[in-house]
């Protein structure tokens, strides 16, 4: 994706970060019937980049991490 943006700054950040192997892992956190949910968001997030629509990208991005941390609450809340 980040190469598509043809926007060096993008490509670079994505390379520095390898959020190519970092997103999925994360992902794995969660309960397996969160998992779909936590990449779904982020291809959402890819969608409204490649489609120009920065104002959407940044609210989808403010969705996941709300949706993030409040399925991190529910999961220590209930840990033992």
């Amino acid at each position: 994706m980040a190469a598509n943006t043809e926007n060096p700054y993008v490509e670079a950040v994505r390379k520095r970060l390898h959020t190519e192997f970092w997103t999925p892992q994360l992902a794995s956190i969660f309960p397996a019937e969160h998992q779909d949910t936590y990449l779904a968001n982020f291809e959402k997030i890819e969608a409204a980049i490649l489609s120009g629509d920065p104002d959407e990208a940044a609210r989808t991005y403010a969705y996941h991490g709300r949706w993030v941390a409040d399925k991190l609450r529910e999961a220590y809340s209930s840990a033992p």
